[in-house]
């Protein structure tokens, strides 16, 4: 692995209350993919594994269609989403679920 360093995920409304927390600081490496880094948040965290389910359509290898995952602005499709690699000049992964409103 190439060298490391720190990044910011950030997690909303129904992931948020799953996963536990509203962000995290995570030492990550370079060549690091999206799905390590969801990896790493499966087995980090007591409800890491349906954190993962909701956000990962593991028949698939894609994100589940409703979530976005929002690197430095830059929204990933998912369809590209768990092979993008992480660069070390990002700072922050916003992962949002889906958004309703009435």
């Amino acid at each position: 692995m190439g060298a490391s360093f720190t990044l910011r995920v950030q997690f909303f409304a129904n992931l948020r209350e799953i996963i536990g927390i509203k962000e995290t600081s995570i030492n990550f490496s370079e060549n690091q993919s999206v799905d390590d880094l969801l990896q790493i948040l499966r087995k980090s965290y007591p409800n890491g594994e349906e954190f993962y389910q909701k956000v990962v359509d593991e028949a698939t290898q894609n994100l589940q269609p409703y979530v976005k995952i929002i690197i430095d602005g830059r929204i990933l499709f998912n369809n590209i989403a768990l092979n993008t690699i992480i660069s070390p000049d990002v700072k922050t992964i916003l992962i949002f679920p889906p958004v309703g409103g009435g």
